[in-house]
């Protein structure tokens, strides 16, 4: 019954170095059971804890599961997994099964699942990381500190211990226990003779490549699962490092990174490989276009690549004809996950709406289920130095674009730029579009490898790639990076839509309490974000405050979630003004928030082409905006909106608005003029032309397959 133990005061288990009584009161009991632990109890009543299931139940579960996901079915699911849990209470598998079905539903007893699994399962990490990245999400950083505390009141020896301590750490935002756990990694592979052919390239040169201890640990917990060669000593690295290099003898030095010197060959290979596609040959006639994203989450990228995929798919196919006579037909979106993030599947219902077929490639198969004809053969042996998103994608969706053959993928954020970008080179995608929405990945540091500057470089030395990004400002900044003319990369403005003002029962109830409660207010100041650290909501309140202090009756409204909720709460009721504030959360009926605010104030830190401040501006509100990557290209300063210091102080913007409150005709004329601009500037025709544009032109390039 090892897995499967409750521990009692005294008890031999609450003894060890570590409490799981501490590790378990981190958090408060729950409203309602853990269905998991429920199931457990009675299959332990039941003498079923010794019962092993086959291999044959295995395969069973497994199917229940992904029927669930593929049917949207997963409710009725968890119901049928929890009888396999009853039937085998002390296997992992099952219990981790239903954990991850209740958080794709957005159970709210996913926290306490997966807390109940990690004690049950002491040994399982991957329960304990699930727990840690549920725990942030819904509880915050601090609650991943008290449980990170209590799970390893001291730093744990074992090599898998070590890396789920350090990304917990990483997620907690323990800078110092994170870089502790890196020199401990660092000292463990120093003693040994032989370690992972990755280990020894992510390692080199450490400090000054900008990598954090916790996004190397990561990657070497990801590395792991591809099983690299051993490597025993330096010669035997450079020797297969050479073999990347045809016959070039140079060693691993601190100026050379393994990982970069091996991606630059790889990509040569490539690219050479590509060139041999470039043809006068006439295109097919008629070929699919792929949009890559990250997730369907809010967030204003995403809701750029909804716009843009549902837009596109309601044009006749004549309107979709690019000029080389190419049809692009039919229009698909595919996500790495619909699954990792609490708000996934946000904008999924839009694109099912429109008839779009949406995938997640990771539940794609590696390699489509069969190695010896897989198009990932010539770089098998360079996986290990790609970034482990790269890799996986590479795994999971070369293939996958091999076999449905479009014409275009266009793909979304640098993330998924350096994770999909190699695996539509290898699959042979004629077009391939790079879709740069915010600063280059050296502006953020924190998320930052060096191979991602060989790989951004190489996929633009291709045919038929090009990059776009949405402001003139991100077009500077990539332009700098990567060291080419700013008239390369493509600007293609965001379209945006203007917003329905009409409320749903929830939204006209919430605000008529909320009215009721401040009373006639003289001014209301909003918000719509996501409620992160980007965004510096913190600031926001300080600001709210200021504000409050100048403008008594002012109020203010929040609309957005995010793990700085509960702290801008707080921090609202620390200044007195929690009674003037509304916050909303995240709604679906934006555009009625929208009409009950006087201005919209963000003063987010980074920023690419902010759809709330156009948005509002399309809704007749003034906007207030830190000079943030292209915020000031939304706007016309002191016009439709104005523009604060980069870093404005509370003061500093309740002087702004005090003065705006103060002449109320400069407030109507700035509303009627925020209209007409932001519906001159941003309409979504335009953004979908020049986006069909943009697509014929990478075509110029002359790669092309063979006519269908």
């Amino acid at each position: 019954m090892g897995g499967i133990r409750f521990p009692r005061p005294g008890s031999f288990l609450s003894r060890q170095r570590w409490s799981r009584l501490k590790l378990h009161d981190t958090f408060p009991p729950a409203d309602t059971p853990d269905p998991i632990l429920e199931a457990v109890k009675k299959g332990v009543a039941a003498g079923n804890v010794k019962q092993r299931p086959t291999q044959e139940i295995r395969k069973r579960a497994r199917a229940v599961r992904d029927h669930a996901r593929e049917s949207d079915a997963r409710a009725a699911a968890i119901l049928e997994l929890l009888g396999f849990v009853e039937n085998y209470p002390n296997i992992e598998e099952f219990q981790k099964i239903v954990a991850r079905l209740l958080w794709e539903v957005n159970d709210e007893r996913a926290l306490e699942a997966w807390l109940g699994v990690s004690l049950r399962f002491p040994k399982s990490m991957d329960a304990f990381q699930n727990f840690v990245q549920v725990a942030w999400r819904r509880k915050g950083p601090r609650a991943v500190s008290a449980s990170l505390q209590a799970r390893f009141p001291r730093m744990p020896k074992s090599l898998d211990q070590l890396l789920a301590y350090a990304e917990a750490c990483d997620t907690a935002g323990e800078m110092t226990k994170r870089r502790a756990a890196f020199d401990q990694l660092s000292r463990m592979l120093a003693k040994r003779r032989e370690s992972w052919l990755n280990a020894s390239s992510w390692l080199e040169e450490e400090w000054g490549r900008y990598r954090t201890p916790g996004v190397i640990l990561k990657r070497l917990a990801g590395g792991a699962g591809l099983r690299p060669q051993i490597v025993d000593n330096a010669e035997h690295l450079r020797t297969v490092i050479g073999e990347w290099e045809e016959g070039n003898s140079s060693t691993v030095t601190k100026d050379a990174l393994a990982s970069v010197r091996v991606l630059d060959v790889l990509f040569d290979r490539v690219l050479q490989a590509r060139q041999s596609g470039i043809s006068s040959a006439s295109h097919r006639k008629t070929g699919s276009l792929v949009l890559l994203t990250g997730s369907l989450a809010t967030g204003g990228a995403e809701r750029q690549l909804v716009t843009t995929a549902v837009g596109l798919s309601k044009m006749s196919p004549q309107q979709r004809t690019l000029r080389d006579g190419v049809v692009l037909d039919p229009v698909k979106v595919i996500a790495r996950s619909l699954y990792d993030r609490k708000d996934g599947q946000f904008f999924l219902t839009d694109l099912e709406g429109a008839g779009i077929t949406v995938q997640s490639y990771r539940e794609l198969p590696d390699f489509a289920g069969d190695l010896a004809t897989s198009a990932v053969r010539p770089a098998l042996r360079a996986l290990g130095f790609l970034p482990w998103s790269t890799a996986e994608a590479v795994m999971k969706l070369t293939d996958h674009l091999r076999s449905i053959s479009p014409e275009v993928v266009h793909i979304w954020q640098d993330g998924l730029v350096f994770a999909a970008g190699f695996a539509a080179l290898l699959a042979g995608v004629p077009r391939i579009i790079l879709s740069g929405r915010s600063t280059p990945p050296p502006d953020r540091r924190e998320n930052y490898l060096v191979e991602y500057d060989i790989i951004y470089r190489s996929l633009l030395r291709a045919p038929g790639v090009k990059l776009t990004v949405n402001s003139r400002y991100a077009a500077a900044r990539y332009a700098a990076w990567l060291d080419m003319a700013p008239e390369r990369i493509a600007v293609v403005p965001n379209g945006v839509a203007r917003l329905q003002s009409a409320g749903d029962p929830w939204s006209q109830s919430a605000f008529r309490i909320f009215s009721e409660r401040v009373g006639p207010d003289v001014l209301t100041v909003g918000a719509v974000m996501r409620l992160d650290e980007v965004k510096r909501p913190l600031q926001w309140v300080d600001a709210a405050a200021a504000i409050s202090s100048r403008i008594p009756k002012a109020c203010f409204i929040i609309v957005g979630d995010g793990p700085f909720r509960k702290r801008m709460e707080k921090r609202a009721v620390a200044l007195g003004i929690a009674e003037r504030c509304l916050f909303v959360g995240r709604s679906a009926c934006v555009g009625f928030w929208l009409s009950k605010m006087d201005a919209l104030m963000l003063l987010s830190a980074h920023e690419g082409l902010p759809n709330a401040l156009i948005e509002a501006q399309l809704a007749g509100v003034p906007v207030i905006t830190s000079p943030a990557g292209g915020a000031p290209e939304t706007l016309i300063s002191d016009v439709t909106g104005i523009i604060t210091s980069v870093q404005p102080t509370p003061s500093e913007i309740a002087e702004i608005v005090f003065r705006l409150s103060a002449e109320p005709r400069r407030l109507e004329r700035m509303s009627v003029e925020a209209e007409r601009w932001a519906t001159a500037a941003f309409p979504v025709s335009r953004m979908l032309a020049s986006t069909l544009q943009l697509y014929g032109e990478v075509g110029d390039s002359g790669l092309v397959r063979e006519p269908s």
